[in-house]
């Protein structure tokens, strides 16, 4: 669930959460990133719009499958009184984030003739985890915590998807050197 709180813990005094996203979200940019090296800006744009519209079905069914009498079952009225705004955050950041990602990726790749594919993928991700951060923390938690208990939030799911990024990026390497050819003949692939 987008909308699961962990409790980490204090530091200085400021309680730091996590969120569900913070396991799911790093996995999607790390398939984008392949999906982008290998098949094309094209490609991901299609994924993350496919990704976007089973999202929105799942919100829709688990939003219709909850609309009863909630008024001895406070958890799923929680649930579903946030969730709205969560999803949208999420549609909207992944539209802005993947986007940046994959473009920002594809671009490189055009630019540096297909070389320094470690430094891309970790390059690309950090803008566009950067991009997906700052808009899900404005949309799903504004009016909802303070301000400074919000970047801690934000800081710390930015930090950890780009380590996650870094610790994958060999995978991913592995993976493009293995789905692609030898020499980068698709020069102008999507511009």
């Amino acid at each position: 669930m987008i909308t699961r709180i962990i409790y980490l813990g204090d530091i200085n005094g400021i309680s730091i959460y996590i969120t569900g996203c913070l396991f799911i979200i790093p996995f999607c940019f790390f398939v984008q990133d392949i999906v982008t090296e290998v098949y094309g800006h094209i490609f991901t744009m299609l994924m993350i719009v496919c990704s976007i519209i089973v999202l929105s079905i799942y919100f829709l069914l688990f939003y219709l499958t909850a609309m009863y009498d909630q008024s001895d079952n406070t958890l799923i009225s929680n649930i579903t009184t946030v969730m709205p705004r969560h999803t949208i955050a999420l549609v909207v950041s992944l539209l802005v984030g993947g986007f940046i990602n994959s473009f920002i990726l594809n671009k490189l790749r055009i630019k540096l003739v297909g070389k320094f594919l470690a430094i891309r993928f970790i390059f690309s991700t950090a803008i566009g985890e950067a991009f997906f951060q700052t808009i899900t923390v404005l949309i799903s938690w504004y009016g909802t915590f303070y301000i400074y208990e919000v970047i801690p939030i934000a800081i710390l799911a930015y930090i950890y998807k780009v380590l996650f990024e870094i610790a994958m990026t060999p995978i991913s390497v592995a993976v493009c050197d293995k789905l692609t050819p030898d020499i980068f003949k698709y020069k102008d692939m999507n511009d």
